[in-house]
C-alpha cells in the first residue's frame, strides 16, 4: 500500500466496509473503502488497529440501529479525529441523491469538517475510471499540488522530505548573476500535522544584500496567500495569518529596483 497522509496521534477507528476512516487510540479513527478488491486488507484492519493501542469501529457495527448503518457511519465523522481512506480497484455503488459513492460522499464529509485525512491506494491494480478520478482528486502529494498552482516553474525542482510532524518541500531557485537584482521567491512549503500551512520565501535582493521594501512586501504576501489558497489545504472558515522575517538585523528597509543595484545599503535598526 502506498500512503499520502499526516498524523501519529492516539485515536479511535472506525472502519467502513464500503470506505475507511480512522480515529486514533483513546480518540477516534475511521475508516472508508469499498470491500470489492480489498477484503484481504479489511480483514487484517481490526486486530492491527488494536495491536497498535487504538480502538476500531468498522461499518457493520452499525448494522444493528435503528438509523440506516451509511447515514450511522456518517454521523460518526463527528467524534473522529483523523480519517483514513483505503482505496482499491472499485468506486462502489454510486448513490442517486449524490451521484457519488459511499467512500466519496464520506471524503466529502470529513473535508467539510475540517478533519485530517489519510489515503492509502492499492497498487498493482487496475482502477475503475471512477476509481481513478477520485484518487487523482484526493490522492495528490504536496508536490503535485504545488505544480498545479501554477507558481512554481516547471524547470524549478522540487525536493520532498518528510519528519513526524512536518511534510516539506524545497523549491529550488535560479542562481542569476551577483550584481542582477533578484525579486522574492518561494524556497519553501511546509504541511503540519495539524494542517498549518507554511511558506517560505526570499525577501527581494541586489548585490548589497536582501530588502525589506514595503510595496514589494504587500504584492510577494497577495501573492503567496493566493498561492497557499491554490493548494486547496485550507478549508476552515476562519484562519490566522502570521508573517515574520527572519534575522531583521541584517535585513535593509529600502526600495527594491528590480532593474539596478544600490550602491550603498544601511542595515536595519529593528
Amino acid at each position: 500500500m502506498e500512503a499520502n497522509a499526516m498524523q501519529s496521534r492516539k485515536k479511535t477507528v472506525v472502519i467502513n466496509p464500503r470506505t475507511y476512516q480512522s480515529f486514533v487510540g483513546p480518540q477516534h479513527t475511521q475508516f472508508h473503502s469499498v470491500r470489492k478488491g480489498l477484503e484481504e486488507e479489511r480483514a487484517a484492519l481490526r486486530g492491527l488497529i488494536r495491536a497498535v493501542g487504538h480502538t476500531p469501529v468498522l461499518f457493520e457495527d452499525f448494522s444493528a440501529q435503528t438509523t440506516p448503518s451509511r447515514q450511522a457511519c456518517l454521523d460518526a465523522l463527528d467524534s473522529a479525529d483523523v480519517c483514513i481512506f483505503l482505496l482499491g480497484p472499485s468506486y462502489g455503488h454510486v448513490f442517486p441523491e449524490t451521484g457519488q459513492s459511499a467512500t466519496h460522499d464520506e471524503w466529502v464529509a470529513a473535508k467539510t469538517a475540517g478533519k485530517p485525512r489519510w489515503v492509502y491506494r492499492k497498487l498493482g491494480v487496475t482502477f475503475e475510471n471512477a476509481q481513478q478520478d477520485f484518487l487523482d482528486q484526493v490522492g495528490t502529494s504536496l508536490a503535485d499540488r504545488i505544480r498545479r498552482a501554477g507558481v512554481v516553474k516547471n524547470s524549478a525542482a522540487l525536493t520532498s522530505s518528510s519528519s513526524r510532524e512536518h511534510a516539506i518541500v524545497g523549491i529550488s531557485v535560479a542562481q542569476p548573476r551577483f550584481d542582477a537584482p533578484q525579486h522574492g521567491e518561494l524556497v519553501e512549503v511546509r504541511l503540519h500535522k495539524s494542517g498549518q500551512v507554511s511558506l517560505r520565501a526570499t525577501l527581494p535582493r541586489d548585490n548589497m544584500g536582501s530588502i525589506l521594501d514595503q510595496d514589494a512586501l504587500s504584492q510577494q504576501v497577495t501573492s503567496l496567500l493566493r498561492f497557499s489558497g491554490a493548494l486547496d489545504l485550507i478549508h476552515n472558515e476562519r484562519i490566522v495569518v502570521a508573517i515574520g522575517v527572519s534575522n531583521p538585523q541584517m535585513t535593509q528597509v529600502d526600495r527594491f529596483n528590480p532593474h539596478q543595484s544600490r550602491t550603498r545599503a544601511y542595515l536595519s535598526a529593528c
